[in-house]
């Protein structure tokens, strides 16, 4: 989920190009930075992820503050060339709000575009994740523009049925951003979401339960929590999950993660609980 700053009135979100080496990538990288305003965009900076390398920058898409007042900014990372480390790609992805599945369309790569839409899987189930909980986009790169490629076939043959397909000649910057402009509105539904969360959250007190609450939470208890997200979602049924075991720290609390999920909208939040040990 996008993190938002009420104090400051930000709202960060992170996309990830994901895909095998040689798919373009860090062309699509290099050509969205290219059209982008000066005044609304980072530099585009490359480092050292261990034995990989690491292309990122960041913009804001909207001179003005959306209709929350929240000004906006996209995180665009992906890994160049070939990973020597898968580790690093789960690395990457921790906390992606988007990931655009970049693969060569030719038919002789297929192969390669099914392992790593299967990688891709793994990595994000690590963090207790499905594609189904974050905006994805396929985008099929094709050099050759003349060459006969249906996205919606591509999808069908990565089990990615269910992914907005689009075709790109990312050298070129053919299809590019209109690629990036359906994952950003998938990103910003699902951002206005979260802020409308996240603001019922914060009104939310706790009561005389003897329960404290985490660093930017503010739940009552459990069942509260998930009425304050069914409100605030317009969904009917708030599922609660506790995400790990909660370790008992030295001074006799216990700090319980949670999520909760109702539709699009997803939140985790802490409860700190004191004991009478």
């Amino acid at each position: 989920m996008a993190v938002v700053n009420h104090a400051k009135k930000e709202i960060n979100a992170k996309i990830v190009y994901y895909g095998p080496p040689g798919s373009g990538k860090s062309d699509s990288l290099r050509y969205i930075h290219g059209r982008i305003k000066s005044s609304l965009r980072g530099e585009l900076k490359q480092t050292r992820a261990g034995s990989d390398n690491l292309l990122f920058f960041e913009f804001s898409p909207f001179e003005a503050p959306l209709k929350h007042g929240y000004a906006l900014r996209f995180h665009l990372y992906t890994l160049t060339g070939a990973v020597t480390n898968p580790a690093t790609w789960k690395m990457v992805l921790k906390g992606a709000d988007g990931v655009i599945v970049q693969v060569d369309a030719a038919a002789q790569q297929r192969a390669a575009a099914r392992d790593c839409v299967v990688q891709l899987r793994e990595f994000i189930s690590l963090y207790g994740v499905g594609l189904r909980d974050m905006a994805v986009v396929l985008q099929c790169n094709t050099p050759d523009q003349s060459a006969p490629v249906s996205p919606s076939g591509v999808a069908e043959e990565l089990d990615l049925r269910e992914v907005p397909a689009h075709r790109s000649a990312a050298i070129g910057g053919v299809g590019v951003l209109e690629t990036f402009s359906a994952i950003s509105k998938m990103v910003l539904a699902r951002t206005d979401d979260a802020v409308r969360l996240e603001e019922r959250l914060t009104d939310a007190r706790v009561g005389n339960t003897g329960m404290e609450v985490g660093a930017a939470e503010n739940v009552e208890t459990q069942a509260s929590a998930g009425d304050t997200l069914k409100e605030a979602s317009g969904c009917e049924t708030a599922e609660i999950i506790v995400t790990c075991e909660a370790p008992v720290a030295d001074n006799g609390t216990v700090r319980l993660p949670i999520d909760i999920s109702c539709g699009a909208a997803r939140r985790r939040v802490t409860i700190t609980l004191s004991l009478d040990c």
